[in-house]
């Protein structure tokens, strides 16, 4: 089935021999120009942030602000999505306030300008992207968000501008099962990955648990849930990456429970069956139930929390 679908991606860009045009509007590339750090977009290892990890490193400090400056690989993506990528900024502003020692911070964003001018290292370039049909296989360094008419644009950005500050999904940390139920097989592609992983040699019950729990298997047979697959490993003293504090429910990087899920799935308790990740409900430390989990809107207190701590 052919689909005219809009994409939207936030990369990271180490570039320091890219040239930036058209001063503060957007920037152009050369075509053979390596521009994706590959791991940042790829599914996303360990729990709540690159950081704790060391996987990643904060953005660096000019004087007495971290800037992260921005642009726009063209004019007509500049057109498409600059109101949402000020929305999504605005969301994160609001929550952090300005870049000043009594709130804690020294993050700031600012747009990039031309080479002459501004003769950065480290920026991120905004892209959109159009697609005919969308096919089952991802390039390797990129990641797509579906851009729906209807969606909160808004908050779209604000999740991704989290990963451009390092952070990952909450719902990978170690501790996840505690706090929500993952249901992989609600996934849309799990019947047609499990198929071809059966066509491949794999036998049903290891093709069904490694596409849930495999990352790498996961990607070998181009499966969404990889965005939710939880490491275990992660959970040794000596290598934790576990975001700071209890599970966020109310953060900006935990998904809602129709992430990826069929038009079923829908935010009352009656139908919550064909959902991929609901919430458990806990009493006394018992589970009690399950709830859906909304769209979370703006970053969390939690959220504001890892600024302050990696961006002082």
């Amino acid at each position: 089935m052919r689909l005219l679908l809009s994409f939207f991606v936030l990369l990271f860009v180490v570039a320091a021999n890219l040239p930036l045009v058209f001063g503060e509007q957007f920037c152009g590339t050369d075509s053979n120009a390596t521009l994706v750090e590959a791991d940042l977009f790829g599914p996303q290892m360990g729990a709540a942030s690159f950081l704790k990890g060391e996987f990643r490193h904060p953005w660096p400090q000019v004087g007495n602000r971290r800037p992260i400056r921005y642009c726009y690989v063209d004019e007509a993506t500049r057109n498409e999505l600059h109101c949402s990528v000020q929305g999504g900024l605005g969301a994160w502003a609001l929550k952090v306030e300005g870049p000043i020692k009594e709130n804690g911070h020294s993050l700031s964003w600012q747009t990039a300008g031309d080479r002459t001018n501004d003769m950065t290292r480290y920026y991120t370039q905004i892209l959109s992207r159009r697609f005919g049909e969308v096919e089952p296989c991802r390039k390797s360094g990129h990641s797509r968000y579906t851009w729906e008419e209807g969606r909160n644009a808004n908050g779209i950005l604000a999740h991704e501008i989290g990963h451009v500050l390092g952070m990952v999904h909450e719902q990978v940390r170690y501790d996840r099962n505690d706090h929500v139920e993952y249901r992989c097989h609600n996934v849309l592609g799990y019947q047609r990955a499990l198929s071809d992983a059966i066509l491949a040699g794999v036998s049903a019950d290891m093709a069904g648990k490694d596409l849930c729990e495999d990352m790498l298997f996961a990607q070998r047979f181009a499966f969404d849930g990889t965005a939710f697959t939880k490491q275990d490993k992660y959970k040794s003293v000596s290598f934790a990456i576990l975001g700071d504090g209890d599970f966020d429910y109310p953060s900006i990087m935990l998904y809602p429970s129709n992430t990826y899920a069929g038009p079923g799935c829908q935010g009352t308790v009656n139908n919550l069956v064909a959902c991929t990740l609901v919430a458990i409900d806990r009493a006394n430390g018992n589970a009690v139930g399950q709830s859906y989990i909304h769209t979370n809107m703006v970053p969390s207190a939690g959220d504001v929390a890892f600024v302050r701590k990696y961006y002082p």
